[in-house]
């Protein structure tokens, strides 16, 4: 190559330099890029951050709301439960009382049948006393209807006694 004058280098010089703050420039635009570039990832970064934590947000909200519902719901078949075992202990009161019942009640039927067989076993002995009686008392007639005769005979002829007199016991 030829030797360069003065304005060719000097030229050459203020090319250099300029194309020097053009990389710098362009460095620095290339670096305002990736600062951008890096701003808009992270924008996004957060912005993926803020809906993962929302939606975390709704399901723990979604849940707590179940859990809550749950909760009612136990309460409420607590109540029912509550109820429940008021009634069932109310019904087992009434079949107590009602066992109890049936049982005064077999226990008074059997008194009776006792009581019935009792009277029925007196009546029957007082039936066959009465029967006895009724026999003593016809034994007891014909026995003096005999003495009256065995008395009226004697004021008359003494006659022979009748052989089919009953005998006094």
């Amino acid at each position: 190559m030829a030797e360069l004058g003065f304005m060719e280098s000097l030229a050459l010089g203020y090319m250099a330099a300029g194309s020097s703050r053009l990389a710098d420039t362009g460095v620095g635009v290339l670096h305002d890029l990736r600062h951008k570039q890096a701003l808009a990832q992270a924008g996004a970064d957060y912005a993926a951050l803020v809906d993962q934590y929302n939606r975390l947000v709704d399901g723990y909200n979604e849940l707590y709301s179940h859990a809550r519902n749950l909760e009612d719901e136990t309460a409420r078949q607590g109540e029912q439960n509550d109820a429940l075992s008021q009634g069932l202990a109310a019904a087992n009161a009434r079949v107590a009382a009602l066992e109890q019942w049936g049982n005064d009640l077999a226990a008074r039927e059997a008194q009776a049948r006792h009581d019935a067989d009792y009277y029925k076993a007196s009546r029957d002995r007082m039936g066959n006393m009465a029967t006895e009686d009724a026999i003593k008392l016809r034994e007891a007639k014909a026995e003096i209807a005999r003495l009256q005769a065995v008395i009226a005979g004697m004021t008359k002829a003494p006659e022979d006694p009748p052989s089919s007199s009953p005998s006094v016991s």
